[in-house]
């Protein structure tokens, strides 16, 4: 036999001795999987799961019987959200018998040179979502005396972000884009931050997915253990009329600051109420955990104010500014 001969021989040996090694194991076990044990077969139980995975079903229930109200929803201050973004809170108001109207686009838009006042007017509630568009003194004055008569006020709120635009051939620009908020939550005593909570020992299956619970048992929220907020940002309540009531879990940090305190992210002062996030709105996020409960307890708070009329300023009162700065004829008052 030739020696090439041999060497092919041999080569076949070997190779058949190598297939055996490898199926012998599998020749040995028994048939079915009742055979086969992983040695760490204890990562494949459920209950071992070491991510905490959250409710993700239920339905917004509002209480439909309440009185028909307008819920103007403002779209003028370059709000950071689309109506797609909304859409299940919008669903769950009109649902419930009330209308809802957008300040700031379509028709409305012819409005927006004159601020949000004029909308308000016909208005029972306001909500504000995320502006990064300061709101005009008069604005502020208007929600602020909206509210005061009886007006339900919502805004949320949503950390600070970078935004980068432009290419390589026209520039790069790099954006700060703040949630313009300050000038009116202020009116209410309530603060809202900046930068975005985060906690990386428990979450929604991300860091900055916390969760927030109430502060204490007399400041509960019914129906609310455990709510979801995607992306917080801090709110305060720095007043006697202002209370918290959502804080994000125990080690709960921030981002400008790495500081491990306990944050409020819900806060509400008279028919002012402040929450530091918007994405428990959405279509991905309102249904987990007890967030649509957390939407039910918004919209019920939107439409169960009473807002009393704008009194008028009386002939009289017109009368005396008038002759305060016109004086009539005869008068020894001097222009």
């Amino acid at each position: 036999m030739s020696k090439s001969r041999l060497a092919g021989v041999f080569v076949a040996i070997v190779t058949v001795i190598v297939l055996l090694g490898a199926v012998a194991p599998l020749l040995a076990s028994t048939s079915g999987s009742q055979g086969r044990t992983a040695t760490n077969a204890s990562i494949l139980e459920p209950s071992s799961h070491l991510v905490d995975v959250p409710d993700q079903t239920g339905n917004v229930t509002v209480d439909a019987g309440a009185e028909s109200k307008v819920v103007v929803i403002d779209r003028s201050h370059a709000n950071g959200f689309t109506r797609a973004q909304i859409q299940p809170f919008v669903r769950s108001l009109v649902e419930a018998g009330h209308e809802v109207r957008f300040h700031g686009s379509g028709k409305q838009q012819q409005f927006q040179s004159k601020g949000i006042n004029r909308s308000l007017r016909g208005a029972d509630a306001l909500v504000v979502i995320a502006p990064q568009k300061p709101f005009a003194s008069g604005e502020v004055k208007g929600v602020t005396d909206f509210a005061n008569r009886g007006g339900r006020v919502l805004m949320l709120a949503e950390p600070s972000r970078t935004e980068v635009s432009g290419g390589l051939m026209s520039g790069i620009s790099v954006t700060q884009v703040s949630t313009e908020l300050t000038s009116i939550a202020s009116q209410f005593d309530v603060a809202v931050g900046t930068g975005y909570l985060y906690n990386m020992h428990e979450n929604a299956n991300n860091f900055q997915h916390v969760y927030a619970t109430p502060p204490n048992e007399s400041q509960s929220i019914e129906g609310v253990e455990r709510a979801v907020f995607q992306r917080a940002t801090p709110v305060a309540a720095n007043g006697s009329s202002a209370e918290v009531l959502l804080t994000a879990t125990n080690r709960t940090r921030l981002s400008t600051t790495r500081a491990n305190e306990q944050y409020g992210v819900a806060a509400r002062s008279g028919n002012a109420t402040v929450i530091g996030d918007a994405t428990f709105l959405s279509p991905s996020n309102y249904a987990t955990a007890d967030n649509e409960v957390l939407i039910g307890h918004a919209i019920e708070f939107l439409v169960t104010g009473s807002k009393t009329a704008k009194q008028a300023p009386t002939q009289t009162d017109r009368g005396q500014n008038v002759t305060q700065r016109f004086p009539q004829p005869g008068s020894r008052q001097t222009p």
